[in-house]
């Protein structure tokens, strides 16, 4: 009579460990491909609200003339914009001014560098 056998042998086992590695390692993989995606999504959420916000800041400057300005977290640097390509503007009675932003409670490099014109 034969005897019944219980269990998996040894290269059963085996052999379903390799399977599951070979399933286990490009799923892995694509779930670390999503979560690296959903992170530089997330950061580059940051960044645009933070340019918006710099932007805002730059456009709250009102009457334009040069000098530094705070407003909240920003720093505001205007500078009048002189070169021979501004004299015409500059007889027609307007000045272009450059806006530089930075927000120095993060880091001293500018965030946004604009233009806007003003009366003289």
């Amino acid at each position: 009579m034969k005897r019944m056998r219980r269990g998996f042998t040894l290269i059963e086992v085996m052999a379903a460990f390799v399977i599951a590695l070979v399933l286990i390692v490009p799923v892995a993989s694509i779930i670390s491909g999503i979560s690296g995606s959903f992170g530089g999504l997330q950061r580059s959420v940051e960044r645009r609200a933070n340019l918006q916000l710099a932007a805002a800041a730059a456009m709250a400057v009102n009457p334009l003339r040069a000098g530094d300005f705070t407003l909240g977290d920003f720093r505001v640097e205007v500078r009048p914009r002189i070169d021979e390509n501004t004299s015409d503007l500059r007889r027609a009675g307007w000045q272009l001014y450059t806006l530089s932003v930075s927000q120095p409670s993060v880091s001293s490099a500018q965030i946004l560098e604009t233009v806007r014109s003003a009366p003289l």
